[in-house]
Formats: C-alpha cells, structure tokens, sequence
C-alpha cells in the first residue's frame, strides 16, 4: 500500500470514527447495508476469516497486535436469526465457510481458534437477582424497597458470555457483530451531539429494544471487552425512530450501500413485481393498496369482500400456476417442496379470518359433534375436501411476530390460543417427535423449517402472519399479500424483503442466474424512492372553546333513546322488491385484473373470478347474498324455514331486478349478469337492490329495540374542548335561545346554517347539535353493523312533558351517498318503529320523525331560505304524528 492510499484510509477511518462517536456515546461502529438475500452471514464469516487468518500472521510477526481476534459475539433481533447465524461457527456441519469455499484450504486451519457466538440482545436485560417469588417483605428487608433488586452490570456479562475466554483475561477482546443493526442506536440521538448517555435508569424507564441492545455494546465496553469496531449489518440501517416520517435517515457510520435496486438488476435476488395498471376506473392500481381500498376493514373467516377478496383471488390464481409448474404432473423436474404463498396482517383478527378463509376451520355442529369447513383456496386448505377431518400434513400456518421472541407468548390471550390451535395441528400431522416442546416452540419450529425437505415445515404452502414476518426467516417464497397499512417505503421493502431471496443459485447457458419472481400485493412498493420533499413547518395550535351544558335549562332537555340492536317479533314480515324504486344501476368499476411489473424482467397478469359463469349461479348468489342480508335485518337467523322462505323470496327479487330496463342498461347487450363475476360487483349489485326493497306488511309493527344497559342520554352534563372552526353562535361569548347547551360545534357552513334555523324556528321547543353527546343508531351496510351519529336533534310542538311533543332528527349531508341511504333507510324503517313501538318509554319520546338535507351549502347560494322551506316540510311532515283519540301513533 502506498503512502498517499494509506493516508486516505487512515483519513476515511477518522471522519467515520467521529461520525459514528457523535451518535453512539463515543463507540466507533461501521455499518454495512445489504439488501436481502445478497449475503450478510456470507459476509459476517469472511469478516471472521479475514480476523482468523489475520490474528495468527500478527502473532508471528509482531505487527498489528491488538488489531485482529478470535472471539465474536453475533448479536441477533429474535431467535430465528440467532439460529441462523449458527453457520459461522468454523465447527457446525453446515458452516458457511466450507459451504462457500471462503478460506484456502492452506489457511483454513486458522479457523480452528476461532470460538463465535450467537447471542439474542434481550439476554442483556439485567435480572431481578431475588426472583419473581420473593415476597415484598423479604424485598423490604433486604433493601428496604419493593423495587427489583437487579444484577450488577458485571454479573450480567458473567452470565451472558459465560465460557468465553475473554472473561478470563485471555484470548484478547470481543468482535461483535450486530446482525439487523437496525434495532440497535441510542435512543435521544438521532440527530447527533454529544448528549448524556442513557443511564440504567433511564433504559429501564424507555423500555425500548434499541436501548437495551445498546447499553449491551456499552457494557461490553465499559467491561474492557469490547474490540472496536462494532460490524453493523442491515437491509435498513436506519432509526427507527424515525422511520415513519418522510424524512427517516441511514447510519451516518455506514460504509457500504447496496441497495435492493443493485441487488434486483445484479440478479443476486428475485424480481418483486407489482400492480401498475388494471381494467377499474381507480387513479392507480386497487390491488397495490388493497387494506386502504377495501372497507370495512375488519374481515370475517365466513367470506372476505371488496378488494381484498377479489385481490386474494387473483394472487391465489396465478400461485395455482406456479404450483404446477413446480410439482405439478406437467412439471419437467419437479421441486421437493411447493412453492410458498405469504399474507402479512396488520392485527390478529383480520390474520385469523384470512388464514380461516384460505385454510379452513371447525366448529361444533347443533349435535355437538365438530364440522369441517375446507378453505376457499384448495392448495392451501388444512381440511379434507370431502370434510372428513385434517390434510395428512399442515399446508397453512398461522403465525406472528411475537413467536421469534424468547418471552412466553400468555396461553390465555388470543394470540396464545391460536398458537395452541396450530402446535395441536403440527402434532397432530407431524412425523417428527414433537415431545418436551411448549406450543411455540412447535410453531416456531415449523415456521424455521418451511420449504425444507424432511422437517416439520417441509409441505406448508402458506404462511399468515401478524404484523411482519420475522426477520431472517428462510424460505421458498414467491408471493406475498399485504393487508395492513404501510405508512413507509421501509416498511414496504421489509416485507416485501422476506420473498426476495432466490429459490436457486445456478446459473445458466450464458454463465448467468436466471431471472426469478416474486408476485407482491397490497405492498404499494416502489422501486425508486420519492424524491426529497420540502418539510412544511409545525402549524399552530388550533384554538379551543368549550361546549356544555348551561344551568338553569332543564325545559330545553331533550332525551335519546340508546338502542343497540332491533328485534323482530316472531313471525314477522320481510321485504320485498318495489319496482318503482329500481335505480338506473351503475356498476363501480372494481378490477378483474392487473399488470404485475418489476424493474427489470417480463410483466404478467392476475386475474381475478372463474374462466366460466352461468346466469343461475350468479342468480343464486345474489340471491343468497340478499336473503343473508334479510336474516341480519330480522336478527332470526336460527329459524331454518325463515331462511328457506327468505331465500325464495330474493331469487324472485333478484330475477326481477335482473329484468329491469334501468339494470339491463348498465351492460351492452343487456346481459348484466355477466359483469357480476367477482364478489364486489355482487355486493354493489346486493346493495342495490336492497334500496329498492320496502318493508312487507306488518313487518314495523314487529320491530322492537334491545336497548342499551343505560336506556337513555341527555343533553344534561355534557362538558367538553373542541377546535372544530364552525359553529353557532357566531360568537364564542353568546349563547344558543333554544338549546340547553351553550354552543354548537359544526363540521360545516351548513350545520352551522341548519342551527341558526333550528334556533330561530317558532315551531322548535328545543334542539341540541348531537357532537360529543354519545348518541348513536345501529344500521347495517356492507354487511357490517355500525354505528350512526345524527346531526341534530330538535323537538317540536310541545315542551317536555307535554303529549304534543314530535322529535325531529336531521342530518345535514352535503354529497347523498349508498351509506347516507342506508342509514336513512334504518332510521325509518327500523330505529323509529323500535321506539314506537317500545312501550316502556314515554309517550313523549316514542314520536320520531326523521329527514336528510341533499344539497351541498355552496347549492343553495344567496338563497338561504331553501334551507328554510325544506325544515318547514319536515316540521309538516311531523305534524302528521301528533297523538289522535286513538293514541299514539
């Protein structure tokens, strides 16, 4: 080496050092970014070698002394990386330095004074020296205290490096490396300087991963342990703090970046491609953002919907190709073990409905006996076809994050008795002896061993996972399904990460690796990041005002009924189709397929429905949809002769609509039948047709409500701050005439406008702008019950305790939509027959009239008394329920 090359390493070593001791406490780290898949333990172990094979020269020769070592500790985020790291032991069967051929067979007895080992940060945590069982008094005694009496720092390294000569004073220091580095900074510092260094104290109250794996470093240090550098490896070495602005940084200590974009055209990895375009009206791709473009959110295991549902079907299309290239009768050299599909979930409820729907479930029959459901997805289904019990080997497993931790996962919570459920399974079907092992470690083993011949996970084919897949986690995977919200690109290229590495490594005729592909959606990945943007400054604070009840107010009262759900009397009528109320039908474009493309290779398509479609399938479908639909109206799905009734019902429904010139018209050729093929285009066209239906004879007088534990709720104690910018009064220091509490908090220019005319009205007694009162209606849509919170409430005619009195409520919807329909339609049709017909409440609560204003404020103009003359129709139209001789009505 030259004088002048020399100088510039020595000089680069330096800026490094400093950067690094700005950020850590003063330790020097180097920090190596590596896309997965291209090789961190390859490099981990010529980082041994290179200290190995150099520490014995410096012996001989009396140069550089202190410089290289023998012992390395590997610290790793969860045990599947610690398990995998076993390959840099120069001793393990597998080791990666035969394996790659990393060290001339000259050197290679070098290695044999090399001692690595691989250790979990959270080993780190000091212990209660005392224990869990020892009493408070025992605590008091011994230190006068109830709080832990933790192990010194010392103890701590004596247990956790226990057998390392370097404990001993012998064999020189540590070299550790930190595997997934990412997890490891010292929390306060992301910006630099030279803070105070976290205490113990302070560790223990951040509770944070990244603090105690540094203090971990700093132990070692402060021990005399610790041979710096430290060698940080990651895919992101970046805070993670930070990590969720847009503004999130690498290591400034890093010394290397090669990116996922150099490893993707370097052919080291597979090729991520992703939706770009597909046949819907959507701005770009809907299966790109698949949990942001369906709704509801939360899944059910019975059947999923909106994209989601269509999006899974597609991916599992084209994952039923790529199973039979693989080790299907027409594969020219079949593969060991399948191809690997997996679903990362942002929550264990829509984890557990997507690993239900694909694989199956059971539940006891009305005999007590347990009933197989198989899967919507054959490959993946746990159950039989014919539903006589399990698969003989486990396709789908459901896991999450948490199992790659050492703490017990609590068998009571919901997450451990899912894991239960698995370990019981995997027993079950599994050939190797499972004994001695809790539920996790079953799991955990079958996960570790996905795609490997002979193991536990060899024929899994699927993998549902809550929140991310663990890091360093090995398998054949070639496509993944996201539903969960991705609020950063490093979120994306983590999960996208776990499908990259490569299910070969040998090359081709031209001396190449072949291409390689891993089909993603609902990750919105993207090959380039977003150019920098211009962070805007910290708005101001939004100023607050007060909204309460007044004192001395209780005639301007008003009282809500608290329904939770309605009930129908048994016997009861249903619905049935009006035809004068058939809309021109519209069909919202959802997609049927889409264009997957990576940045580099050939593009494919998913689709998404069956090649082929009959009218009376599709008949029967919406049919049974509608009749489902019907029973979660009714609350009377157990009566097995009203769901048959129900469902003839709807299949004459249905063909009707089907036949109507307005329906007809949404398809050429007037075949609407055919553009109902996915399940999205069946619920709008379910939706649809429930507008159109009105309630059957007799069917409001059998409607009762289950009222809440709490029946009713009032305007009376009602105290809290808002910002919201409209409200009425004007002025924040006047008061509303008519309404017992002070002011009105709006969303709106026309909330605000419907309260001045409420409080101006000679016919309103008393009214109250329903925000922050906690009154809500249950209405269904899209096939979920939710919760509807009316604009305004206003009584008319009488006072309190008048029998002259009709409640009005009124919501001020700008932009009329099929969920302002659908609560419209629950409110007349359910909510206010439930009241009347309660004969618990008052007759002065039991009147209720409702009505929705359609135009948006900026409709009406100057002309403001339009808003006038529709409350003057709904305040006639509440006339019409005045008590008659008869009673009420």
């Amino acid at each position: 080496m030259t004088q002048t090359s020399a100088a510039s390493e020595s000089d680069l070593l330096s800026r490094i050092e400093r950067a690094s001791g700005d950020y850590n406490d003063g330790l020097f780290r180097m920090a190596v970014k590596m896309a997965t898949g291209t090789g961190k333990t390859a490099t981990m172990g010529m980082v041994i070698a290179w200290h190995a094979v150099n520490a014995v020269s410096s012996r001989r020769n009396g140069r550089h002394a202190g410089r290289y070592h023998t012992q390395f500790l590997a610290i790793t985020p969860g045990l599947t990386v610690r398990e995998r790291l076993g390959v840099l032991n120069p001793f393990a069967p597998n080791n990666v330095y035969a394996e790659l051929d990393l060290v001339p067979a000259d050197l290679r007895e070098h290695l044999n004074r090399v001692q690595v080992r691989q250790i979990n940060f959270q080993a780190f945590q000091r212990r209660d020296v005392l224990g869990q069982n020892v009493t408070g008094d025992t605590r008091r005694l011994l230190r006068r205290s109830d709080e832990r009496v933790l192990e010194s720092p010392e103890a701590m390294l004596q247990r956790v490096l226990r057998g390392m000569p370097a404990l001993t004073g012998r064999g020189g220091k540590i070299v550790v490396l930190n595997d997934e580095a990412h997890h490891c900074y010292l929390p306060g510092h992301e910006d630099g300087g030279h803070a105070e260094p976290l205490t113990e104290d302070a560790l223990s109250q951040e509770g944070e991963p990244a603090a105690l794996w540094f203090n971990a470093l700093r132990s070692l240090r402060e021990a005399g342990l610790l041979a710096e550098p430290v060698y940080d490896f990651s895919a992101t070495p970046m805070f993670i703090s930070t990590s969720a602005g847009k503004n999130a940084r690498m290591f400034p200590w890093c010394v290397s970046d090669f990116s996922l974009l150099d490893a993707i055209e370097s052919g080291l990895v597979k090729i991520p491609r992703v939706p770009v375009e597909d046949d819907s009206d959507a701005d770009s791709p809907v299966w790109r953002r698949l949990f942001q473009n369906t709704n509801p959110k939360t899944l059910h295991r019975g059947g999923l919907h909106g994209a989601i549902e269509s999006g899974l079907n597609a991916l599992y299309r084209n994952y039923e190709a790529t199973f039979e290239q693989w080790c299907g009768e027409s594969a020219e050299r079949p593969m060991p073990t399948p191809p690997v599909l997996i679903a990362v979930a942002g929550n264990i409820g829509n984890a557990e409905a997507l690993h239900q729907y694909m694989a199956g479930y059971t539940e006891e029959g009305p005999d007590g006996k347990l009933l197989y459901q198989p899967g919507a997805c054959s490959l993946f289904s746990n159950v039989l076809p014919d539903r006589s019990g399990w698969q003989p080997s486990l396709r789908t497993l459901l896991v999450h994050s948490q199992l790659d931790q050492e703490t017990a996962v609590t068998k009571g919570s919901r997450l451990g008795r899912a894991l239960s459920i698995q370990a019981a399974l995997l027993r079950e079907m599994g050939d190797e002896p499972l004994a001695g092992m809790d539920d996790q470690a079953v799991v955990r083993e079958a996960l570790n061993t996905v795609g490997k011949v002979g193991k536990l996970g060899e024929q899994i084919r699927c993998v549902v996972s809550v929140s991310m897949l663990t890091e360093g986690w090995d398998a054949k995977c070639t496509h993944i399904l996201g539903y969960r919200a991705f609020s950063t690109q490093l979120l994306c290229e983590q999960v996208v990460g776990r499908a990259l590495r490569r299910s070969s490594y040998d090359v081709g005729d031209d001396g190449l690796l072949p291409p390689e592909f891993a089909e993603v959606l609902g990750v919105p990945f993207d090959f380039l990041p977003p150019a920098s943007r211009h962070i805007a400054p910290q708005p101001d604070p939004r100023p607050t005002y007060e909204v309460r009840t007044l004192p001395g107010r209780q005639s301007l009262r008003i009282g809500f009924p608290l329904i939770a759900s309605y009930r129908f009397a048994h016997g009861s009528g249903s619905r049935r189709l009006d035809p004068g109320r058939v809309e021109r039908f519209t069909l919202a474009d959802a997609p049927t397929m889409a264009v997957v493309v990576g940045v580099a290779g050939t593009e494919e398509i998913v689709a998404s429905g069956p090649d082929d479609i009959r009218r009376q399938r599709v008949e029967a479908e919406l049919a049974s949809a509608l009749a489902a639909a019907w029973e979660r109206e009714l609350m009377d799905a157990g009566e097995s002769a009203r769901r048959v009734f129900l469902f003839r019902n709807a299949i004459e429904d249905v063909r009707r609509w089907l036949e109507m010139p307005q329906v007809r018209a949404a398809a050429e050729g007037g075949d609407i039948w055919r553009r109902l093929v996915t399940s999205e285009a069946r619920r709008q066209a379910v939706v649809a047709i429930l507008d159109a239906c009105v309630p059957a004879d007799g069917m409001a007088d059998g409607i009762t409500g289950i009222f809440e534990q709490q029946a009713l709720r009032s305007t009376h104690g009602i105290q809290y701050q808002t910002s919201l910018d409209d409200h009425y009064p004007d002025s924040l220091d006047a008061f509303c005439e008519h309404s017992e509490i002070n002011i009105a908090a709006c969303h709106s220019g026309l909330e605000a406008h419907i309260a001045r005319l409420l409080d101006d009205h000679p016919q309103v007694t008393a009214w109250a702008r329903n925000y922050g009162l906690g009154w809500t209606l249950p209405y269904l849509y899209d096939g979920v019950w939710r919760r509807y919170e009316p604009d305004f409430v206003a009584r008319l005619f009488g006072g309190r305790e008048g029998d002259t009195a009709v409640y009005l409520m009124i919501e001020g919807k700008g932009q009329p939509d099929d969920e302002s329909d659908a609560k419209q339609r629950y409110v007349e049709d359910y909510w206010i027959p439930a009241v009347r017909n309660n004969d618990t409440l008052d007759p002065s609560l039991r009147r209720w009239t409702f009505t929705q204003v359609p135009a948006s404020y900026e409709a009406y103009g100057a002309d403001r008394s339009l808003l006038g003359i529709e409350l003057n129709a709904a305040i006639h139209r509440a006339r019409q329920l005045l008590p008659t001789a008869e009673g009420v009505r």
